[in-house]
């Protein structure tokens, strides 16, 4: 049960509010961002539960929740009106995860891939020999990536296209003197 009287919660807020105000963005100044910290305060008090803190001051307990409250807000508002731009919307991620449950409830039936490879012109039959040849033909830089992409070790993006790059090329060489 809280023992703080009205004045003494006011008071938290309002420090709380300074402490926050001046985390202002975009074309919000700092007096929005000082009343958006006392919305946001007046709309979680009611969740505050005094015994779950470490301090045994109401006030001081009152004011470090409120903060942490605060801070994740007032974060979670920039990120989803003013953050990046590129990342997916909440809604997105659930309709890309449906449709991957989708897929695998209904997986595409590919018994017909080995015919359909037979009759490309530039189909290669991924072979001991083509394998040799494309070792043969790497720089020691290249062999590194190779060997760390088949261990299972991450590549960034960069390096990751120039081994599929290099892979793809040699591939076209290998076809082109196999024919």
């Amino acid at each position: 049960m809280m023992e703080l009287t009205k004045e003494e919660i006011l008071e938290v807020i309002h420090k709380v509010a300074l402490n926050h105000q001046a985390k202002k963005f975009d074309y919000h100044t700092e007096e929005d961002i000082y009343q958006e910290v006392w919305v946001i305060c007046w709309s979680k008090m009611e969740e505050f539960n005094p015994d779950r803190g470490t301090t045994t001051k109401q006030a001081q307990a009152l004011e470090n929740w409120l903060n942490r409250v605060v801070a994740t807000r007032l974060a979670n508002f920039y990120r989803d009106n003013f953050g990046v731009k590129h990342r997916k919307l909440k809604c997105d991620k659930s309709e890309t995860e449906h449709q991957k449950r989708i897929n695998l409830s209904h997986p595409i039936d590919l018994s017909f891939a080995s015919e359909v490879s037979q009759l490309l012109p530039h189909s290669v039959n991924y072979t001991e020999e083509l394998w040799q040849y494309i070792l043969s033909s790497a720089d020691k830089h290249i062999s590194e990536l190779l060997q760390s992409m088949l261990s299972g070790e991450h590549l960034n993006s960069y390096y990751r296209l120039k081994l599929v790059n290099f892979l793809n090329n040699k591939v076209a060489e290998y076809a082109e003197t196999t024919r």
